[in-house]
């Protein structure tokens, strides 16, 4: 009877001893084949080195997360998703991070622009939506700028 009650026991502390080392390891994302949390200042050297016998130059671990991000953005993934992918709890943490990389956006904004305000520079011939060199007034012309002025 006591060796049961030893072995019962026993293997309640080793469930507990699993039970526990599960829900240690998935409070963290880096731990290594023993399930011990990997310190960061391991990652940092060890990839150091790894960039040096490849011949690749020096970036901090950190600058990965900025490369994936500015990555997503050029190709066209919403600063929203980015957020979500790095883990920002406020947007404008990432936007205030990111947003001036967002090269693609400003020139889409600039072709809308373009393309709405076209002036064409033939007299007369006008783009399929039309030109907007009639109804904007020239400087000093006081009328329509294909008409002289009267003075």
């Amino acid at each position: 009877m006591v060796i049961a009650v030893t072995m019962s026991m026993n293997i309640s502390f080793m469930l507990a001893d699993v039970i526990s080392f599960q829900l240690y390891s998935l409070a963290y994302v880096c731990l290594n084949e023993l399930g011990e949390r990997i310190c960061p200042a391991y990652l940092s050297r060890s990839f150091s080195r790894i960039l040096a016998q490849n011949s690749l130059r020096h970036i901090r671990f950190h600058d990965l997360r900025h490369s994936s991000a500015t990555l997503l953005l050029a190709h066209g993934v919403p600063l929203k998703q980015i957020q979500e992918w790095l883990g920002h709890s406020d947007f404008s943490t990432t936007a205030n991070i990111y947003a001036h990389l967002d090269v693609k956006s400003k020139e889409r904004s600039a072709a809308v622009m373009e393309e709405a305000l076209r002036l064409d520079d033939t007299a007369g011939k006008h783009s399929p939506k039309g030109s907007l060199r009639d109804e904007i007034p020239q400087a000093g012309l006081g009328g329509s700028p294909t008409s002289p002025s009267k003075a």
